[in-house]
């Protein structure tokens, strides 16, 4: 089981950190896919590549993986496999950021998906 900590985004006064649990990242993934309304390229919907020099481990914060519905801003700040913390942007570790292998391998699908968009259409 995937367990997710997020922060719920409005503005400065209306925000709150909540948990939602999922059985695998693909499952996040929809989640997060199914907020935006419109194209992704035109939302908040965000992937960080962290190949990318610029975006190192250590640069790591709660704007690196976020969806948005139109009203809410959704901000992935650490996803937990069993128990076991495989991502963080610091925010509940002490500042200390981390992001293993597998979280970094759905990071470029996810990157992929909203690129080349796919819909099983009838």
């Amino acid at each position: 089981m995937y367990t997710i900590r997020y922060e719920k985004y409005y503005n400065d006064y209306r925000r709150s950190q909540e948990v939602k649990t999922f059985r695998s990242l693909e499952e996040v993934a929809d989640w997060l896919f199914g907020m935006v309304r419109g194209e992704y390229s035109k939302s908040v919907l965000f992937f960080v590549d962290l190949d990318n020099t610029w975006s190192r481990i250590e640069r790591l914060d709660p704007s690196c993986i976020q969806s948005g519905d139109g009203k809410w801003t959704y901000s992935v700040e650490q996803i937990e496999k069993d128990g076991v913390i495989i991502y963080s942007c610091g925010t509940f570790t002490n500042g200390i950021r981390h992001c293993n292998e597998e979280v970094k391998q759905w990071l470029k699908e996810c990157r992929k998906r909203k690129e080349h968009p796919q819909f099983n259409f009838g």
